[in-house]
């Protein structure tokens, strides 16, 4: 078997090549299937066929620390003492919340999801380390490209044939335009900063303009806020793409010019179709009920995860559209500002990473790329579900886990070593695998059960209805706990 060797003080790490190629091939193949169905025969909404993916690469992450060399190379995320400490105290508030809510079966499954998360960001850090990180957004950037062909090829034949456009049509493989916004806002960054400095500039050019002019078409006015917000900030702090970033803003205005154009021939039909709109499509209204639902014990401890969705805003939403508005409301000002600041301390520690000058590492632009990529998510998610939905959902982790293992490459564990944790040898070793893989099974056979009982009890018509959260009908998962632990196991 090929083996990449880890260069550390106190020894090397080796860990297999060949499961980082899995993992590579697992993302491929999730981000194709999340927006090709096939007949599966699942009989599931097309927003429940894309949870039912996101489950299934999740639990299949999880199952790679049954591999002691997995755990090996993940476990240098631990030399991250600022990160883990975060990460502690925003899932202990997560759970907490959680288990003192109104429904504890619902938002304690809804807890276990987060925490399973973390595999995805874990696979990023661990497909970065073995120097995959290009390949995995080369596949999903070539996905992508294929759908805004046909986004594009949808836009044609509209304009010519018809008077009137319904931007709705534009976007294919989704059941609402503004998911298809959702995972722009992870690509465009990276198709303006790590494309365009690759030999297939000119391609990278064109895609950038037909997602720029799909987003116009589409009057995605948050999706261009993330993007703008995130080039602003960019500019000020990553020098050597400056360039980039003021070729990326004239490609949005050349894009801008076309959609004015097009909108002399065609009328854009749909009450959120024309980008230059100045309602807020009801997101006052909601931020102004939550807000008013805060009490002082919210700094402590939330309602627990998905609590609003099953508590009554008159409003039929699953979600707030706004992540720490979200957060503080069902985890808790402590646990939100925690999970806030276990974001910022991977984009600090990207940028340290870009802007130094030490020429031995490589592959700055595409971790300039993913800087702005996940900057511009997290911008979008303070007026949208990015945090919610399941593509964007599992493409924030796995960009991040990206980022944080690309950047903390070579030099971080040149400089503190590997930890001790999990790299003893003999009979230890193998109780300890066994151990591990034991708790990985016990939990996935929990979580994999929940999100079976839920599914199917979405399978009835709910009293209440409430929009997309875990499940695309939002209403509250009202099983008992209990019982569904013991048929599980």
């Amino acid at each position: 078997m090929v083996y990449a060797n880890i260069k550390a003080v106190g020894g090397v790490v080796k860990h297999p090549v060949f499961l980082g190629w899995v993992s590579v091939l697992l993302c491929w193949f999730w981000f194709f299937v999340s927006f090709n169905s096939f007949d599966l025969s699942l009989s599931v909404t097309p927003y429940d066929h894309k949870r039912v993916m996101q489950v299934v690469l999740i639990c299949l992450f999880t199952l790679c620390f049954c591999f002691r060399e997995y755990r090996r190379s993940v476990s240098l995320l631990f030399q991250d003492r600022q990160l883990v400490y975060l990460w502690g105290v925003s899932l202990v508030s997560v759970f907490l919340s959680s288990l003192f809510s109104e429904n504890p079966t619902h938002s304690l499954f809804a807890s276990l999801h987060w925490l399973l998360l973390l595999s995805v960001f874990c696979a990023g850090f661990f497909m970065a380390r073995d120097q995959l990180t290009s390949w995995v957004i080369t596949g999903v950037l070539v996905l992508h490209a294929l759908m805004v062909f046909k986004a594009l090829l949808f836009l044609v034949f509209e304009v010519s044939v018809g008077d009137s456009l319904n931007a709705a049509l534009l976007y294919p493989g989704v059941e609402h335009y503004r998911f298809f916004n959702q995972i722009q806002v992870f690509l465009v960054p990276l198709i303006a900063i790590w494309a365009v400095r690759t030999n297939v500039k000119k391609i990278a050019y064109f895609f950038l303009f037909v997602n720029l002019l799909l987003a116009f078409c589409g009057g995605a006015r948050g999706l261009l806020v993330g993007l703008l917000g995130a080039a602003v900030l960019a500019y000020l702090v990553l020098k050597p793409w400056r360039r980039d970033l003021q070729v990326m803003g004239l490609v949005a205005l050349l894009a801008f010019a076309f959609y004015c154009a097009i909108n002399q021939f065609v009328q854009f039909s749909g009450p959120s179709s024309d980008v230059l709109r100045e309602h807020t499509s009801g997101r006052l209204t909601i931020w102004a009920r939550l807000i008013d639902a805060l009490d002082w014990s919210n700094f402590f401890i939330g309602k627990g995860e998905d609590a609003f969705s099953y508590h009554s805003f008159h409003r039929h939403e699953g979600h707030p559209h706004s992540s720490f508005l979200q957060f503080i409301y069902e985890w808790g000002a402590i646990g939100a500002i925690a999970a806030v600041a276990a974001l910022v301390r991977v984009l600090y520690v990207a940028h340290k990473f870009c802007i130094c000058h030490d020429e031995r590492f490589g592959e700055k632009n595409i971790y300039a790329g993913l800087l702005v990529s996940v900057l511009a998510a997290a911008i979008y998610s303070l007026f949208s579900g990015v945090v919610v939905m399941p593509i964007p959902q599992t493409l924030l982790f796995l960009f991040a886990g990206l980022l944080f293992g690309g950047v903390t490459g070579v030099s971080r564990v040149s400089e503190v070593g590997v930890p001790k944790i999990g790299f003893q040898k003999g009979s230890s070793s193998s109780c300890q695998s066994l151990a591990t893989g034991g708790v990985v099974l016990g939990v996935l056979l929990l979580y994999v059960g929940l999100c079976s009982a839920y599914l199917l009890q979405q399978a009835g018509a709910p009293e209440v209805f409430r929009g997309p959260r875990f499940w695309a009908e939002g209403a509250a998962f009202t099983g008992s706990f209990w019982p569904i632990v013991e048929n599980t196991f």
